[in-house]
């Protein structure tokens, strides 16, 4: 079975001041769709922040430009304080 592997552009899902956060939908990718996963883009401006939120599945942040600081809270007193740079990557 051949997979449609040409890139598509994500559909912008929020967009403010401080970024954007833009979505591909497997029901759009095939690719997606038979790896049953999902993907998404979150475009923050210069001084940009992103408010926590709650996962129960893995994650890989890719910092194409500029820095990243991600603080990840494990329980209510362990925490993680990572800084990424230009092409430095991270599963999550």
């Amino acid at each position: 079975m051949a997979i449609d592997l040409s890139p598509k552009v994500a559909k912008k899902v929020y967009g403010g001041d401080g970024g954007s956060y833009c979505a591909w939908c497997p029901s759009d990718l095939a690719m997606l769709r038979e790896g049953n996963i999902g993907a998404a883009k979150l475009a923050l401006e210069k001084n940009g922040f992103a408010l926590p939120r709650y996962s129960d599945s893995a994650k890989v942040a890719y910092v194409l430009q500029g820095i990243l600081i991600i603080l990840l809270l494990l329980s209510t007193w362990v925490f993680f304080l990572c800084y990424l740079i230009h092409d430095d990557w991270l599963i999550i």
